[in-house]
């Protein structure tokens, strides 16, 4: 839902309700069918579907969302959370002492031997490192590290968590490990996708890993990846500022704002004025 207190589609933007008298939204984030935010008084509220715990509600509800912001008890106002990011269907907030609690669909797979969804916030341990950054993506998560590591949990049926192997969904509990991006290489920034994640590393090189059924590795061969992969065509261009992963495309915009997409395109979504999937970055004309 969009919030408004109905389950009605909307074609005008329309406010959401119950933030509270002067509150507003310093970050939003939103998932498939949910959305999170971060409030002015440091208040956590989420809406929308709940069919796997991801409002953070103790419950687990698949036959009718939250209409309307529900305030998340472990966050309430004055507390200490900096990040708020939503995606597929689970929901995660980084504080400002860089720990991490995540809620939703599989929340602790592959972090415990919990593969059950997580109705309320928990606490995902990093090793005594604190977490600066978190991206949701469909049925993984993946936590950018003070260090400039990486760890990623959740699917692993197309290698997206990195580790040089592949897991069905339904196989048993794996430890999370640091992903290896070669010559001892930290990482800038990270995001995940549907089933494929990328990562900006310290030398301004974009990789990725995962699902490569249309091409969204930005590495020509069409294999999946289940450790990082270069993206090609980008010898020579600015560096990259920002990683942006849907389902299966992926798109970067560069310090010299410059943008580039690659993957499918069945909708037009990489900007080429075609519907051709690439696997290559397609660098968009931006008048």
């Amino acid at each position: 839902t969009l919030g408004d207190g109905t389950f009605s589609d909307r074609y005008v933007p329309v406010p959401t309700l119950g933030f509270g008298s002067g509150l507003t939204a310093e970050l939003l984030s939103s998932g498939y069918y949910h959305t999170c935010a971060l409030l002015s008084d440091q208040s956590i509220s989420c809406w929308g579907s709940n069919e796997y715990g991801q409002i953070g509600n103790g419950e687990i509800d698949g036959t009718q969302g939250i209409s309307t912001p529900y305030s998340v008890p472990e966050f309430s106002a004055g507390s200490n959370a900096s990040l708020i990011r939503a995606g597929g269907h689970a929901t995660c907030v980084v504080t400002t002492d860089g720990e991490l609690f995540c809620w939703g669909y599989k929340a602790l797979k592959g972090v415990t031997n919990v593969n059950s969804y997580i109705s309320t916030p928990t606490h995902i341990p990093h090793q005594g490192t604190n977490v600066t950054d978190v991206s949701v993506g469909g049925y993984h998560t993946c936590s950018l590290l003070e260090n400039g590591s990486v760890m990623c949990w959740g699917r692993n049926d197309f290698g997206q968590r990195g580790l040089g192997y592949t897991q069905s969904a339904t196989d048993p509990f794996t430890e999370r490990a640091v992903i290896d991006f070669g010559n001892n290489r930290t990482a800038l920034q990270v995001s995940a996708g549907t089933h494929h994640s990328c990562a900006i590393l310290e030398d301004w090189e974009i990789v990725c890993w995962g699902n490569n059924t249309y091409g969204q590795l930005g590495n020509t061969p069409s294999n999946h990846e289940s450790t990082p992969v270069t993206v090609s065509g980008l010898d020579g261009v600015a560096k990259p500022e920002n990683l942006f992963l849907g389902n299966f495309h992926t798109c970067v915009v560069f310090e010299d704002k410059s943008v580039s997409c690659w993957g499918r395109n069945v909708n037009g979504q990489v900007g080429d004025y075609t519907t051709d999937d690439s696997s290559e970055p397609i660098f968009l004309e931006l008048d």
